[in-house]
């Protein structure tokens, strides 16, 4: 991993877009040895975004529980994905932000060498992780997925599996705006607590990754991960492209590799898996990228 970032933000203006974008605020002249703060969202506009991103995903997951068809079940299920993509696009500043957070969906310009670390990081934690396990004693347990299912399960998960529909909402949106206020540890742990809560009626939906894995394992999960998601946003900060191919590698590594792919969900490799997470998490919040780093793509 390069201390170099993807793409420096640079100098960007106090709306935290990036410089050039035009969406800022007209510059006035201050006097010298002013200070400037950045400009933070009301508290309340950031409470409607957690009302629009529970509220959407929740009524359709409700819906999906109390479907009779199995196919509807399937897709309200993966519609419930998109409330926080959908709460961030309706209280983005205005169409110039809207269009900067969909843009940064497909920008790889500069993004390209964090996209490989990020793809690359899920499978090799759990490679590792399975390694340890097997060193310890354990039987292999995997049951791999044939070469053609590949692209098929990495396209589902990718669309109706939550990165699309999240990424948008939690670190297009959400990360930016609490950065300002608590400074990136903090507004990472905020995040993380936010998305775990989004998360809880799953737990209660047959057929989900959740229903496999204990609260407690899940939450590490989330909050050991949410580290490595604003690390990578530091270093591609006018990119998402990077926060969907860690979401979507993690999603396919543990919910396809390590949980979906036997009758018995292999939870010993997850939680070395975890363990080798949370280490690489200590290390990259004392880069100089994740402490001085800002989000600049913001709704």
């Amino acid at each position: 991993m390069a201390s170099a970032r993807d793409s420096a933000p640079g100098m960007s203006p106090p709306s935290g877009l990036p410089p050039g974008s035009g969406a800022g605020e007209t510059t006035r002249r201050r006097p010298r040895g002013a200070t400037t703060r950045p400009r933070t969202a009301p508290p309340g506009r950031f409470a409607w975004f957690l009302l629009l991103a529970f509220g959407v995903s929740w009524s359709l997951w409700a819906g999906a529980v109390l479907a009779t068809d199995t196919a509807w079940a399937t897709v309200l299920r993966g519609a419930g994905t998109f409330g926080p993509a959908l709460g961030a696009l309706l209280l983005a500043g205005g169409p110039g932000e809207r269009r900067l957070l969909l843009r940064a969906h497909v920008r790889f310009r500069g993004a390209w060498r964090t996209t490989l670390a990020a793809l690359l990081a899920p499978p090799v934690l759990v490679g590792v992780a399975l390694w340890v396990d097997v060193a310890g004693g354990a039987e292999p347990g995997i049951a791999w997925p044939e070469p053609f299912q590949w692209p098929l399960i990495v396209g589902y998960v990718l669309v109706l599996g939550g990165p699309l529909g999240e990424e948008l909402g939690w670190r297009g949106h959400a990360l930016p705006k609490l950065e300002r206020r608590f400074g990136p540890v903090w507004a990472t742990v905020l995040v993380g607590a936010i998305w775990t809560a989004w998360h809880l009626p799953l737990f209660l939906m047959p057929g989900t990754v959740q229903q496999d894995i204990p609260l407690w394992l899940f939450s590490w999960q989330i909050l050991a991960t949410s580290f490595l998601y604003t690390w990578v946003r530091h270093r591609a900060p006018a990119s998402l492209v990077p926060a969907l191919a860690l979401h979507t590698s993690f999603n396919v590594t543990v919910g396809v590799v390590l949980t979906g792919s036997t009758s018995t969900p292999q939870l010993r490799p997850l939680v070395i898996a975890l363990v080798l997470a949370t280490a690489v998490a200590a290390v990259l919040v004392r880069r100089p990228e994740f402490r001085q780093g800002s989000s600049v793509v913001v709704g």
